[in-house]
Formats: C-alpha cells, sequence, structure tokens
C-alpha cells in the first residue's frame, strides 16, 4: 500500500504469511491511527509490526494447539 500523496500515510507491504483478513485489520487499524493523528512520532509503523506480531504469535499458537488436538485424537 503506497500513498505518494501523503509519504506520512506510506506502509510498507504486510508479510504476506498473514491471511487477507488479519492484513486488512491491520490496515484499518493504521487507517483509525492516521484519521485520529499520530500521538507519537512513528505510530503508525509501531502498530503496523506490532498488530503483525501479535497475529504472528496468535497463529502460531492456534497452529501448535490444532496439532497437539489431533495427536490426542
Amino acid at each position: 500500500m503506497q500513498n505518494n500523496s501523503n509519504p506520512v500515510l506510506f506502509a510498507p507491504e504486510l508479510p504476506p504469511e498473514l491471511p487477507a483478513a488479519q492484513q486488512k485489520q491491520i490496515r484499518d487499524a493504521m487507517c483509525a491511527v492516521a484519521a485520529r493523528g499520530e500521538r507519537f512520532p512513528g505510530e503508525l509503523a509501531a502498530v503496523r509490526v506490532g498488530l503483525s506480531r501479535e497475529f504472528a504469535t496468535f497463529n502460531a499458537d492456534c497452529s501448535r494447539a490444532a496439532k497437539a488436538s489431533k495427536v490426542k485424537a
């Protein structure tokens, strides 16, 4: 996602390993931050990195739980 008219809104592409729905949630959160204005410099990047990390952790935990339940079944 690149917005050449406003370089502040430029955000590097999200990690491709995240599903499209999670990438959209991250973009929506970034749009909300941009709409209200950053509270501190770099907040957009911090939101993107933080949510990407949380989703990756969540996906890994779910994957481990699914594998564990398959082993028991």
